[in-house]
């Protein structure tokens, strides 16, 4: 009794912490990376398509093979957007948890307790699995924005939005190597305008 009671226990608490994680991915995904409609890709229809067939293979005819569920979510983690991600894991669980309900898949053992365990075990590992990796996709994607935005102010006038020197010099150089290289010629060109000043201190320098 008091084996099956902690069986019983270590179920329940699986299975509201994985309520609980599969809830709070969808929300944190809401929050962090809002709905945008786009045309679906070719790399989420795919996903779909490859989950979907693992899924159906492994409740009728293989029923090891729903563990490749879990490499599959992984690589999608690192393709696809946060919110995308989070919501195809989710249901991916979901349909786990009701397939094995009707005694279906991998996880249907003698006893009902045991079944419950394996299940819950199985699937909370992979959503902590899952979200971590999306999250930290996420954030490494952001921070690739972040320094792109970054370059491109620094290497830009603000005014024009123009090339500036920081972005001139580097241009230069690689133009240079690559005529060595080759053995091709190359010139520079540098326009300049007289009495410059005199259109600035007139019409103001937005104007010029």
């Amino acid at each position: 009794l008091t084996h099956q009671l902690e069986e019983f226990y270590i179920s329940l608490l699986l299975a509201d912490s994985l309520g609980m994680m599969m809830v709070y991915q969808v929300y944190n995904s809401l929050k962090l990376d809002p709905i945008q409609f786009k045309k679906p890709s070719i790399g989420l229809c795919l996903a779909m398509v490859l989950v979907g067939f693992i899924f159906l293979l492994g409740m009728w005819r293989y029923p090891a093979i729903i563990y490749l569920i879990l490499p599959v979510l992984v690589i999608m983690s690192f393709e696809l957007r946060l919110l995308t991600v989070a919501s195809i894991s989710t249901l991916t669980f979901i349909s786990l948890i009701t397939a094995t309900h009707f005694e279906l898949g991998p996880f249907v053992a003698m006893t009902d307790q045991a079944t419950a365990f394996e299940l819950m075990a199985f699937t909370f590992a992979c959503a902590i699995t899952v979200f971590g990796l999306s999250l930290q996709q996420y954030q490494m994607r952001l921070a690739k924005e972040s320094g792109e935005r970054w370059k491109l102010a620094a290497e830009h006038d603000v005014l024009t939005g123009l090339p500036n020197r920081r972005a001139f010099m580097p241009a230069l150089t690689k133009e240079h190597h690559r005529s060595l290289r080759l053995g091709h010629t190359y010139c520079a060109v540098i326009w300049d305008i007289d009495d410059f000043k005199a259109i600035n201190d007139t019409y103001g320098h937005d104007f010029g």
